[in-house]
């Protein structure tokens, strides 16, 4: 397999932890508002964010991502690889059902299949 599909591969999971992580921090700290409320809740929930290790740890996986995706980028076609980010939906809808117990209709299972086919019709490009 090309060494950049490889990297691609510990990309997306590598991403995918940080959503993991950002939604369990936000679940922590409970509604992140910005001024619709106000001045005081907005600083208090910027501190909370900013405060909380498992958002914190959240960023630190999506910025490792974010340098992991330029050299991605350096080696593979953008409309070649960009399409298959979209696994990470698929990843993000089994493992939101696995680690938050969330509930995921038939409708978006369907989708969620489409998707599937979407990548395998792009990756034989």
């Amino acid at each position: 397999m090309n060494l950049y599909l490889t990297i691609f591969f510990i990309n997306l999971f590598i991403a995918l932890s940080g959503q993991l992580l950002l939604k369990k921090g936000v679940m922590q700290i409970g509604e992140v508002t910005l001024f619709s409320k106000g001045l005081t809740p907005f600083f208090k929930t910027i501190w909370k964010v900013f405060t909380n290790k498992t958002v914190l740890a959240g960023v630190f996986f999506f910025s490792g991502s974010a340098l992991l995706w330029l050299v991605i980028l350096s080696g593979l076609e953008l409309s070649y690889i960009y399409p298959l980010v979209s696994l990470n939906y698929v990843l993000a809808a089994f493992s939101s059902r696995i680690f938050f117990k969330e509930k995921i209709n038939k409708t978006r299972w369907l989708s969620i299949a489409v998707i599937i086919i979407g990548v395998i019709f792009v990756s034989s490009s």
